[in-house]
């Protein structure tokens, strides 16, 4: 996305006009539900955890309901990073002030989690208070413990910066537990973020499941993938980050079992932020490999054809929020091979829960892929046809319905009895 087009769909998410419809506008009383989402990233399409927060306002809005996102550059001005940042406190401060100044306006705050660690008196609000996971802070904090002690490395940061950033990150998760305490009603994506809230802060009880999701846009234009692909070439595709989470340490060997197994085999990694020299020099491959393919960004329209001609897709992720990837792929039909972790277990372990291995375990990763690939067509149209119907399920239009409910549930808790 370019400046002028990151410019624009800035603008139009921070709207707070809203058509009016019909149909499924929300039990507010004599006005229409007002909505304030807040978050800590900038409004941008590119970024996963931005894009859930502007598609479900997207959706809200086509309920009737009056949606305004407050996203970081909104909320922190002009302010200069500095060399380390923006501190967890000094963000949470500025997204306090912000809100306070707002908050007579809205019937509900949705915030990021740790975004707003404060009261709703210190927010002089007295709607429904939301804090929203797209991915728990704990389960990935956790992972990045064990990262670091698994797979040790060099890191770029000074010597005398890196107390600070441990103290920061220690910080910011007090504040997401602190956004959890204050809230009225949390927002997760998967059933395993619930029961670890159940478990360790207690909060089961106001915690509702709610998955990320794909607009109707999306499905439709994945969808036509279904009919239009004709390709039966061993082609794996990976989308996300490259990074130790996403499972960039186990890659070279997938690759190699994989390329052993099938050596006709060809890989595309998707959305990488890492460049082809970068990657290929992880995966042990040689720079001019015809059948390594790294594309390191993409706009949405483009991931249709970048799928065109894929097999089986691949996500070797020690935890996710849900793994839009996953379910893009889904949605045009393509079965993923997944760790068996938080959030694919709730996208391809509904389609076919032996899709899921053991996290780490590379050998069973690479053998599942190789099957995916030579699965005889009528099994693999079954399958496909499965994936696609299961991602129609992750539809922001059923997940904005669903998240409606949940609002207006909260805020009859609020008022009590009538």
């Amino acid at each position: 996305m370019n400046a002028d087009a990151a410019q624009r769909a800035s603008e139009h998410v921070r709207s707070g006009d809203a058509p009016t419809s019909s149909r499924g506008v929300p039990e507010a009383g004599d006005h229409t539900l007002r909505v304030l989402m807040v978050m800590h990233l900038p409004a941008s399409l590119e970024l996963g955890g931005a894009r859930v927060q502007l598609e479900l306002a997207e959706v809200l809005r086509g309920h009737g309901c009056k949606v305004e996102v407050l996203d970081r550059d909104a909320i922190l001005g002009g302010r200069r990073r500095g060399r380390l940042g923006v501190s967890p406190d000094a963000f949470a401060a500025a997204a306090t002030r912000h809100v306070r100044s707002i908050a007579a306006d809205f019937d509900v705050i949705d915030a990021h989690q740790g975004n707003l660690p404060v009261s709703k008196r210190r927010l002089a609000f007295n709607g429904l208070l939301v804090a929203r996971s797209v991915g728990l802070a704990q389960l990935y904090a956790d992972f990045v413990r064990e990262s670091q002690s698994r797979w040790p490395t060099t890191t770029n940061v000074r010597l005398p910066a890196r107390p600070v950033r441990r103290w920061r990150k220690r910080r910011f998760l007090r504040h997401v537990t602190e956004t959890f305490r204050l809230s009225d009603l949390i927002v997760v994506p998967n059933e395993d973020e619930r029961e670890y809230l159940a478990r360790e802060l207690q909060a089961g009880e106001k915690t509702v499941v709610l998955p990320l999701g794909l607009s109707e846009a999306r499905l439709q234009d994945l969808g036509r993938l279904l009919g239009e692909r004709t390709s039966t070439k061993p082609r794996v595709a990976f989308i996300g980050d490259w990074n130790a989470r996403k499972g960039s340490h186990d890659w070279p060997d997938i690759l190699a079992r994989v390329r052993a197994g099938l050596p006709g085999a060809s890989f595309a990694f998707l959305g990488t932020h890492a460049g082809r020299e970068e990657v290929g020099r992880a995966l042990g491959v040689e720079d001019d490999d015809p059948a390594v393919d790294v594309v390191p960004s993409y706009s949405a329209p483009e991931v249709g054809e970048l799928l065109r001609d894929v097999r089986a897709g691949a996500l070797p992720s020690y935890v996710e929020g849900l793994g839009l990837g996953v379910l893009e792929k889904m949605a045009a039909g393509i079965p993923s091979v997944c760790y068996d972790v938080p959030g694919p277990r709730e996208t391809i372990g509904r389609v076919d829960p032996t899709l899921l291995v053991t996290a780490g375990d590379t050998a069973a990763f690479a053998t599942r892929l190789l099957e995916l690939m030579t699965l005889e067509e009528p099994a693999y149209r079954q399958l496909s046809a499965r994936c696609r119907a299961v991602a129609e399920t992750f539809s922001w239009r059923l997940i904005g319905e669903r998240t409606l409910a949940a609002y207006q549930q909260g805020r009859r808790l609020l008022a009590g009895p009538s």
